[in-house]
């Protein structure tokens, strides 16, 4: 059996020390500030978060015109979802669509659409679908389509349209094709939701399945905070360390050479 002789294997390990001793410092650094909070995966979570919460931020940016006005957009989504059955990341998201389509989304608008969603058994379908009807309304092209897809979820849009606009079904389709049409109808459906449905979301505050959601939603709101306060912090940390690895080309070559000259020393 062929032996290994120990005294004539020869590795370059400078490099390799250096390299670790660089990664260790920078490690160091990155786990003093997980060690700030004794809370073990938890604070991974909280920097997830806190991530994609800086994302949503900046898509409100464009939206709001300013980064102030993007994070004035976000705060006050981040306290509305607290009193809605929806997180922040569903709210953000009918927000944008709607800003992008020149709709204000005011509080009273995006209550409507919490209240249509709430009478129905797919709510987050129902916030899309509602989503999606108002949006397209600004550019006309309003049709059988876009209620069927609400009221197929459970909302009457087309008995509220006859009511509100003595509208059959079939009138729907030619009187939504123009922007003005489009917008009656939106306007009339808002109306009669609010009229029939007003404070369905509140009722479902009321509901353990709501009260555990928005629980939660508490909870991801404060680990944002907390993760946002913590963020220049793991930021420093994080350029540091993809410094040193891109910074040295050979760091995987010189770091394996010097485990394994670990491993034949110990063996």
């Amino acid at each position: 059996m062929a032996t290994v002789d120990r005294y004539k294997i020869q590795v370059d390990t400078k490099g390799a020390q250096q390299s670790v001793i660089g990664l260790k410092g920078a490690l160091g650094a990155l786990t003093a500030v997980f060690a700030a909070i004794k809370i073990g995966g938890a604070l991974k979570e909280i920097v997830n978060i806190t991530a994609a919460f800086q994302d949503l931020r900046s898509s409100l940016k464009s939206v709001a015109g300013s980064a102030e006005g993007g994070n004035q957009a976000f705060a006050a989504i981040q306290e509305l979802s607290t009193k809605t059955q929806f997180g922040v990341e569903e709210l953000t998201k009918t927000y944008i669509k709607l800003g992008a389509a020149g709709i204000k989304p005011t509080e009273r608008l995006l209550r409507v659409f919490t209240d249509a969603a709430a009478i129905t058994t797919d709510q987050l379908g129902s916030l899309e679908a509602i989503t999606d009807l108002f949006a397209r309304a600004t550019s006309g092209g309003l049709g059988l389509e876009d209620l069927k897809r609400l009221a197929d979820r459970g909302v009457p849009a087309f008995d509220i349209l006859e009511k509100k606009l003595g509208l059959s079904r079939l009138a729907v389709s030619k009187f939504g094709q123009s922007a003005e049409g489009a917008r009656a109808i939106t306007t009339a459906l808002a109306e009669g939701i609010e009229e029939r449905f007003g404070g369905a979301t509140a009722d479902r505050l009321k509901n353990l399945s709501t009260q555990m959601s928005n629980f939660k939603i508490a909870l991801r709101n404060s680990a944002d905070t907390m993760g946002s306060a913590m963020g220049p912090a793991i930021g420093m940390v994080l350029e540091d360390l993809e410094k040193l690895i891109t910074g040295n080309k050979n760091f995987a070559d010189q770091l394996g050479a010097g485990m394994g000259r670990a491993i034949v020393a110990t063996s």
